[in-house]
This record gives C-alpha cells, structure tokens and sequence, in this order.
C-alpha cells in the first residue's frame, strides 16, 4: 500500500495527562506549537485531561491553538475513569488516559502523543502511514537495552515478567506515540475489560504499566513504524539542520525543561515554546527557561558527580577500615588464644 502524502480528511490529534502542580500543560503546549508549525493541513487536537487542568492553562492551551487557526477540544475524562470497575492507580492517572481513547473520542482514527516531545516534521506524514490491517502502529522500543544496561539481576526480573505475559523484549513497542485505528481497536472484545483486568494481574509487577499494558493487548497485532515517528535515542552531537524530520521523544533522558545536555535536541523545546501563548516577551521566555533549570535535580552536573565520588570514597574507606578492624580483632583474639594455652 503506498503512503498518501496529503491527507483526505482532518487530522486527528490526541494528547492525555494530568497536572495537579500546574506545569505539565506548558509541555502540552509546546507539543501543539510543534505540530501546528510543522503542518500545513488542518489539526484537530483533543487533549483528554481531569480536573487538575487549571482555567488558565486551559485558556493558554486554547490561544496557542488559535494563534494557528487550528481546532482544540478539551475532555474531561474524571467521570468516565472514576465509573470504571477497576481503573488504574491514581498515581498512574495522566498516563493511563490514552488507554481510555477508543472508548472516550467518536472517531474512526486518531494520532496519540505524549506531552514531552517536539513533532519537527510534517504530522501529516505520520497520520498517512500505512497499518497493514493492523490496529495501532508504534515505533520499538528501546527500552529493553536500556534495562539490560542496569544489571543481569534487573534484566532477568524484566525479562521474565515479560515471559509470564507472553511479551518479548526484542518485540515491545513504545506508547508514547501511536497511530491508532479506533474502529479496529473498537472491534477487539472488551477492550477496557482487558485494561481492568491487567491492572488488577499484572499493575504491581509491571515496570511501565501503561505500556506494558497496550503491549499485552496488542502483542503480535501492531505494525511497525519507522523509527524517526518516535526517536528514542536522544544522545550524541547531532546539527540543527539533522535534527528535522524526526518527532523527539525524551522518554529515555532528562527532559529538556530541566537541563540542557543535548545541543540542538533539547533546543527545540525552547524553540517551539516561543511560539506558545506562555511565552509573549523575551522576559517570559528567560524566566520560564531560568525557572526550569533552577529547579532540576541535575543542574549542577558537576557538583553532583564531586557527590558520587566522594560517597564512593567513603565507601571504600569503611570497607577497607572494617577489614582492618577485623585483622585487629582477629590478632586480638589469637593473643587471648595462646595465652590460655
């Protein structure tokens, strides 16, 4: 099937979170200026929100998108999740929400992203890919060998999880974009019976439940999309001029809100936020981007990495006082030994 450049109807744009300390709704923000920059055709973004959702970011949320004329609708999904029988954590609430798409939007197909990337393509050549017959398409993850880095313990526990439900790592998808095709989804019996029972099975053992989630429902039934729909690896010197046709994902890094460690990538989220209703002056723009950076937990890099290695001299001081204490101990008790003798 050949990949239709210009789309035949509207596309459809989904984003879902939730944001009890006010904050989050600027990324979405900044997602919606990156979509809209990049696409000539007309969006349609539903952004799928609680009651967390703030009058004001709402009203930043709605002047971003009419600053580029494209159409914004706002759901609240508090009722319908607090009406499911076993619905997931709450902890788990923003994330959890695109589980509830096919059920939530009347619409025959939908683009879903997560709020902490930049799209720096056209989104239409995303929404006219191909899916094969398939239900969703979805770019692999890299997870897996990100895990595998942390230790064989650690992995041996991931990987055999994922054996108990029938999943393998070298075929997992990341959710974090997805092409969805909701009257296919539509058609998979109970759909939300099988997130229920999921999170009631497997929500404790899981490491990314959300995703792991749609990977159980839809393993062996996703088409494989090419990489740069989802670019994962966000590390390396790459140009500005390299880093257009791809959407960046920071699932995998800090996000760009607070450090800056990657040139160029993480420059775009300051880059599409200019365009946003947050950002009106030059003022705002320094003070959102001073904020950011002052209030992340790896800022000071370096002072940081003076922590790590004085703690692990430490360490290595007591290890090696506490042999010594016990060679002491040890002479200790053979004196006391050979003068009884």
């Amino acid at each position: 099937m050949e990949t239709s450049s210009v789309p035949a109807t509207q596309i459809n744009v989904a984003l879902a979170f939730s944001d009890p300390d006010g904050s989050y709704a600027r990324h979405a923000a900044v997602v919606l200026a990156s979509i809209f920059k990049n696409t000539a055709h007309s969006v349609c973004v539903y952004v799928l929100h609680d009651a967390s959702l703030s009058e004001w970011n709402r009203r930043k949320l709605e002047e971003t998108a009419q600053v580029f004329s494209q159409e914004l609708h706002f759901v609240d999904v508090s009722d319908f999740v607090e009406n499911q029988k076993k619905s997931p954590p709450s902890e788990l609430a923003g994330m959890s929400y695109r589980l509830f798409i096919p059920r939530i939007l009347d619409l025959e197909k939908v683009i879903y992203l997560d709020c902490d990337i930049v799209v720096n393509l056209d989104i239409a050549d995303l929404w006219c890919q191909p899916l094969d017959g398939k239900p969703i398409g979805a770019v692999q993850d890299i997870l897996p060998n990100v895990w595998k880095k942390l230790g064989f313990v650690f992995w041996m526990r991931i990987n055999c999880f994922y054996k108990a439900i029938g999943l393998s790592a070298e075929h997992y998808f990341n959710s974090g974009i997805l092409l969805m095709d909701l009257e296919k989804i539509r058609e998979i019996r109970d759909f939300c019976g099988q997130v229920a029972t999921f999170y009631e099975r497997y929500g404790n053992a899981a490491m990314c439940v959300d995703q792991d989630c749609l990977n159980y429902i839809f393993k062996n039934n996703w088409h494989v999309l090419d990489g740069r729909f989802n670019r994962l690896d966000t590390s390396g010197a790459i140009s500005k001029e390299e880093t257009s046709g791809y959407i960046w994902h920071y699932a995998t890094s800090e996000k760009p809100w607070f450090v800056y460690s990657r040139k160029n990538i993480d420059l775009l989220y300051w880059h599409y936020l200019k365009y946003t209703a947050y950002c009106k002056d030059e003022d705002d723009f320094t003070e959102m981007m001073l904020e950011g950076l002052g209030n992340s937990r790896v800022v000071h890099k370096r002072a940081r990495d003076c922590a790590v290695t004085l703690i692990q001299r430490i360490a290595h001081r007591l290890y090696l006082n506490s042999i010594r204490l016990c060679a002491e101990m040890l002479k200790v008790y053979m004196a006391s030994f050979l003068r009884k003798k």
